[in-house]
């Protein structure tokens, strides 16, 4: 699954989903995820969780080869569904 193949309507319900477990609206998540803002995200996450999803970001050949794993795209689209 490729996160760009996903249409406006996935988008935004899933900028909804995301925002409602961040408490914040999906608004602002999204201004926050298009002006960079990576680090307000992060701050809204225990310290475990900020410091994996850190050290996954900066390595982007694994954030390429997570999204590839068939598992990682089936949860996605499971996920998408439910939404």
């Amino acid at each position: 699954m490729n996160l760009n193949s996903l249409t406006p309507e996935q988008r935004e319900r899933l900028l909804k989903a995301a925002g409602g477990q961040l408490g914040m609206s999906p608004e602002a998540l999204k201004n926050q995820l298009e002006s960079g803002q990576l680090d307000a995200l992060l701050s809204r996450l225990s310290p475990e969780q900020s410091g994996q999803i850190g050290a996954l970001l900066k390595n982007p050949a694994a954030v390429s080869q997570l999204l590839q794993n068939p598992q990682v795209a089936e949860l996605l689209k499971k996920f998408m569904k439910g939404i």
